[in-house]
């Protein structure tokens, strides 16, 4: 954990249940889960394996744990309590140092884990698509990762801030 970043003991006192929370209103986050597993509506699926939830979260504090300016801030995979299975991310942008929270939650399910991933600005109104760059790239190399060990998804058509795109 960062010492001086106020988001990061904010984030550490603040872990999300991704299942039934409430996303902000403003458009400066990104959601990724399967359909029906979240209250909120996802921005895109989010994937699935056939890990337990504890190995899913190891490959993904692995993959996530190495992009750039991240740091794991929250491990909940191993505590009991009711957001069990939860890591929670800060990774900082290039220039101007801004913190984003990206949480990851594994959700056991009849044949296998999901994988709910939210990504949010800790400042602004707008992020200029950030967080939603972020999870998809994110999910690209966990699939990587995963080697190929993730359940296929059929794409379907999501609404993302009034477009509507192919996922």
């Amino acid at each position: 954990m960062c010492l001086c970043c106020d988001v990061c003991l904010r984030a550490n006192k603040k872990s999300l249940d991704l299942t039934t929370f409430t996303p902000p209103s403003s458009p400066n986050h990104a959601l990724a889960a399967v359909s029906g597993l979240t209250r909120a509506t996802p921005n895109r699926d989010g994937p699935v394996s056939t890990k337990s939830p504890t190995e899913l979260l190891r490959t993904v504090r692995r993959v996530f744990g190495a992009q750039p300016r991240t740091h794991l801030v929250v491990n909940e995979s191993e505590q009991t309590n009711p957001y069990t299975n939860t890591l929670v991310f800060v990774q900082r942008s290039l220039v101007f140092r801004f913190p984003d929270t990206i949480w990851a939650q594994a959700v056991e399910r009849q044949g296998g884990t999901a994988l709910i991933i939210f990504s949010a600005s800790a400042y602004g109104h707008g992020d200029l698509g950030v967080n939603r760059a972020r999870v998809d790239s994110w999910i690209a190399e966990l699939e990587v990762a995963l080697n190929g060990d993730v359940i296929a998804k059929q794409p379907r058509a999501i609404t993302t801030h009034g477009t509507m795109s192919l996922v």
